[in-house]
This record gives C-alpha cells, structure tokens and sequence, in this order.
C-alpha cells in the first residue's frame, strides 16, 4: 500500500477503527463531587442519568465540533476547565483544544446544539451553575435561559439545550481530574503539610488506584541532589528504602548528578567488550561492561578496560506512598536513575531522564522496578540512558503489579546504536508477574525492545504512537531462557515507518491479541464480534504503514484472560487520532 493513502482510504479506516471502539456497556464510576466547582480547576462533567462523561466528538481542536457523551477515558477532550466569569456565570473550556462550549448559532429553540468554538466571552458561551438536592448540577446557558442535556443515556448521544424538566439527563456532576472532591489547585506556593497539590490528569488503566503522596501529604520542593535523596528515601535499612512517608516532591529544574571527569573517585573501571560491530563516524560503538562475573557477553570478544560513571549505577532509592512530580516544561534528572523495591503506591511524574552512562549497555537503567506495586509512570521524558530507559522485575516470579506506563516521551535518538543506525535498542524491559497498562506513549527513533514483554503478566498497551524504526517495537515473550508465558493485547496502536511492529514467532513467543488495520473487512468484522464476546465491547485496530512484515496475532487465550480484568481495560480511542493525540500530550510539560 503506498505511503501516502487517498482521503476515501483514509476515511474508510478511520470508519472501521472507530467500529473496533464502540462498546456494548458503560464502565463503571466512581462516586461523584457535589462540591461546587472552583475556578481555574479542570474536571469531568459527568451526567446524572446516564454515567458518561461530556465529551468532544473524535477529540477534535477545529472550531465547531459536536459535543456528545462517552465512557470515561481519561483523555483531555473530556477535561474542561471553569472559569468563574462572575455575577453566577462561568465559561466551560475543553482543555485539549482551548474551545469554549457555545449554544451554536446563538440558538433558543428546545433540541439547539452544543458544540465547542473559539472563545469570545459572548452569552451563548456563558454557563449558570444550580445545584440540585441531589448534590448534581444544572448547566444553564445565559443567552437561551436552556439546560445542558444529553439525548440519551446512551453512550454516543448528542448534549444540546432543551427546557429544563428536572431530569436525570439534565443534571451534571463536575469531577475533579486531579486531587480529591473539592481540593483547589496548587496556588504556586509551597504548601503547608497537610495540603494537596494539582499532581495531573486522572491515572488510567491498572495503576488507577494508585494515590502517591494523596491527600495530607507532606509536601516538599527540591532542587539539589542531597534534597532530593533525603525527599524520596529518609530511611534505608540493609540496601532497602523503608521509608513510607506519604510525601509529595516537587523537582525544581534539572538536578544533575553526572560526576566530574576531574575527579577519579567518581568513576569505576571494569573489563568490558564491544558490544555488537564497530560503527564509523558519524556513529560510535557501544561498550559491554561486565559488572558481574556470571555475565558472558563478552566471551570469545577482545577484552579491555572501560570508564563509567558510578553515579548511573547507584539509583536512588524511592519509598512507598510518593509522589514524584517536575514543576514547569524543564525539571529533570541527570545521570542517575531511580530504583522501586519492595514498594508500593508511587506516582512519577513531568520529569525528564537523561545521560545515565551513555553508549555503556549496562551502565544503568533510568527506573527500575523490582517487587512493587501500584506505581505509575506518566508524562515524562526518556533519552540517551546506557541501558533500558525503564526495567522491571529484573528475574521472574518478581511481583510488578497494578502499574501503569502512560504519556511518556521515549526517546531512541543516540550516536551509540549497537547497529550503527544512531537508534538505541535497550529501551524497555518489562517483566515479572501482574498486569500493566502502557498507553498512550510517543515511541520514536527505536531499534528494539519498545518495548520487550516478558515474565507471568498481562499487558494491556493501547494508543501508543511508534514512530521511524529499522528494527522491531514490540516483543512480546520471546522464550529461550525459561521464563513464562505473557499476554498481551494491543489496541488502537499506530506504526509510522516501523518494520516490524511486533517480533513475534508463533512457536516461541508469549500470546498476542492485535487486529491489523490492514486486514480485509470481512476479517476485521469476524475479530470485532469476537472482541464483543470476550470483553462486551469491540477491540480497537492497530494502524500500521511502512512495515515489512505485522508479526500480530489474534490468540483468543488472551481475550479469556481479559475477562476478570475488564474493569481496568479502557477503552481506546480510534488509532486514526492517534498520532496527533500523542504528539501533543506525550512528554514533559504536557499535564
């Protein structure tokens, strides 16, 4: 097929990768706020009588598009942010597009529809806010004097006004995305303990019940290493962190800890290998260090002394109930990696990690997790680390669970590349026994590895966005050193100039449930119905263009696996909107 699809192709996929999202029932919710609102704060409008969430169709940006109600999924086009504009008034702002909700066409007939348009301060975008006995609310539009209304309480119906009549469909509850009911955001001051801050958008997926630091929380602002150490570990006893304090961290720019090449107690030798080929310039060879005596990578390969710096091989230790979050588009850590074990309930978050040992395989691991659970990785940014950019459950029958990998910005692009090609190949390793949710990442500049899945767990990746790759994104259980078998089923996922989206051997590798776009309608039908059977709703097609080969499956053992965990499977959205989507809210700055 070539590159460049026509507008009826592109329309037709887009037709049937939307047929692969309808769901056949609404998702559950959890409780509501009947607080009233506070300005500048961003929520889900979720309606009384029907569950689902206001929500702009197909998570458009242009000027004019309908606004219906869908299931909860976490996605900022059904985020919008009040505005108190005074005398009992407030504009409605959907967050992913900056568009105002606006009686269109200034109409004041019963059935007018609500859509989203530039902001202009007009009446027919500003909302009256009357609270129910129920605790719900009815949204009253200034210029028609009409209620916010849904259609019906299916999912997918239109919102207009109508006449109120005191009805279900008619009263709204507003949701807090982030912080608990009727918390206000953080004001940019530090917080006495006991204060809540704004630490990003609702966590999606199996790490949902994750709170990090939560309600109560001490809060602390860092900016030197020694802060941040002290902040994420107070306590350590024999080489674990024992430190459970709930704690909110708050990284202030970028805190380096790459060590001075001046000064030699900073950096270790050890004997060591090439890595794979020696590469010409413009790209360098990677180096294998051997730091420890079981490894044989290096057998049969010219031996010789290597450099590193001790600092990427020394995480630092992080403690349950924490939450880690950078301030503003540039905090970071530098040259040193964090380590998650025997923890749980971690949130990181907006930070960006970088330069851990570069071009050293085995020179340290941006984040690593070993016997942890409830963690959550969301909206950071990941470059130029020696080995994996995030590992887990480094042996298997390690429990890594109830962990959610979303929002994040990998980063592939790096001078060393064991195939000389200035992709990086160790990016992700995950492995150990739970289930974990990666959604919604940028993965781009790869070679391997993006990521491997492997060890007694069931993953569940959705909406991630490969981009520009001469070797393989996923692999998923590839066997070979006995570990066990994986299930993954992978979701509205889009592949751009990818060659092998997933290295998958139907012999030797863990069990995959994917439907390729690319199939014939008949077959994306048969699969559709088949999703529905096992899960009540249908799965979502990958898109793929460029590959030389798809290496999916549709093993329905992982669909019977599925079943128990339906709860915390979202729903994705159609892989047609995913590059953009992901472009614009993958990474660092983007909460």
């Amino acid at each position: 097929m070539n590159k460049t699809l026509s507008q009826g192709i592109r329309l037709w996929l887009a037709v049937l990768s939307a047929l692969f999202v309808s769901l056949a029932a609404a998702q559950s919710h959890a409780a509501n706020c009947t607080l009233a609102p506070v300005s500048g704060q961003s929520y889900n409008i979720t309606n009384l009588g029907s569950g689902y969430n206001l929500d702009v169709a197909d998570a458009s940006r242009e000027g004019g598009a309908n606004v219906q109600q869908w299931s909860s999924n976490g996605y900022p086009n059904q985020q919008f942010l009040l505005n108190d504009l005074g005398d009992g008034y407030w504009s409605i702002i959907a967050r992913h597009s900056g568009h105002s909700l606006d009686v269109w066409g200034w109409s004041e007939e019963d059935g007018g529809d609500v859509r989203q348009w530039e902001p202009t301060g007009r009446e027919n975008q500003q909302w009256q806010l009357k609270q129910s006995g129920n605790g719900s609310w009815n949204i009253v539009n200034r210029h028609s004097s009409k209620s916010l209304t849904a259609e019906s309480s299916a999912q997918g119906s239109n919102v207009y006004q109508y006449k109120d009549g005191a009805n279900s469909l008619q009263r709204w509850y507003f949701n807090p995305v982030s912080g608990d009911c009727g918390e206000s955001p953080d004001s940019g001051t530090t917080p006495e303990s006991g204060t809540t801050t704004d630490i990003g958008p609702a966590i999606v997926g199996f790490g949902a019940g994750t709170t990090g630091g939560g309600v109560g929380a001490q809060v602390e602002e860092v900016r030197t290493p020694d802060e941040l150490r002290k902040a994420l570990c107070g306590t350590i006893e024999g080489g674990y962190c024992k430190d459970g304090t709930p704690r909110i961290i708050k990284v202030l720019g970028t805190i380096d800890f790459t060590s001075d090449p001046k000064k030699t107690e900073q950096w270790g030798e050890v004997d060591a290998c090439h890595a794979t080929r020696i590469c010409s310039a413009p790209y360098k060879t990677e180096t294998t260090l051997l730091m420890h005596s079981s490894f044989k990578h290096c057998d049969g390969k010219t031996i010789f002394t290597a450099k590193y710096d001790k600092a990427g091989l020394n995480p630092l230790l992080v403690g349950s109930n924490k939450t880690l979050i950078g301030v503003g588009n540039d905090a970071g850590i530098k040259g040193k990696g964090l380590i998650l074990d025997n923890v749980e309930n971690v949130i990181i978050r907006n930070l960006s990690f970088t330069d851990i040992n570069q071009g050293l395989v085995f020179g340290g691991d941006a984040i690593r997790l070993n016997t942890s659970k409830r963690v959550v990785i969301d909206h950071n940014y990941f470059a130029r680390i020696g080995r994996q950019m995030i590992s887990s459950g480094h042996t298997s029958g390690v429990s890594v669970d109830e962990v959610t990998i979303s929002w994040n910005r990998f980063d592939g692009n790096n001078v060393y590349s064991p195939n000389c090609n200035g992709k990086h190949y160790w990016n992700l390793l995950l492995q150990g026994d739970g289930n974990v949710t990666f959604a919604n990442n940028w993965l781009h500049d790869f070679d391997g590895r993006a990521p491997k899945m492997v060890g007694n767990t069931f993953y569940h990746a959705y909406n991630n966005y490969f981009e520009n790759s001469p070797g393989h994104a996923f692999d998923v259980g590839l066997t070979g050193d006995n570990r066990p078998i994986s299930y993954a089923l992978l979701e509205g996922n889009y592949f751009a100039n990818v060659r092998y989206p997933s290295q998958w051997n139907e012999t030797k590798s863990g069990h995959i449930y994917a439907v390729s776009m690319n199939q014939p309608r008949e077959q994306l039908l048969e699969a559709s119905q088949q999703c529905i059977s096992y899960l009540n709703r249908g799965c979502a097609g990958n898109m793929i263009h460029g590959a030389t080969s798809e290496g999916f499956a549709e093993d329905t053992r992982v669909l019977d696996k599925a079943i128990p965990l339906r709860a915390s499977l979202p729903r994705p959205v159609s892989s047609s909107l995913v590059p953009d989507l992901v472009r614009d809210g993958a990474g660092v700055g983007k909460l």
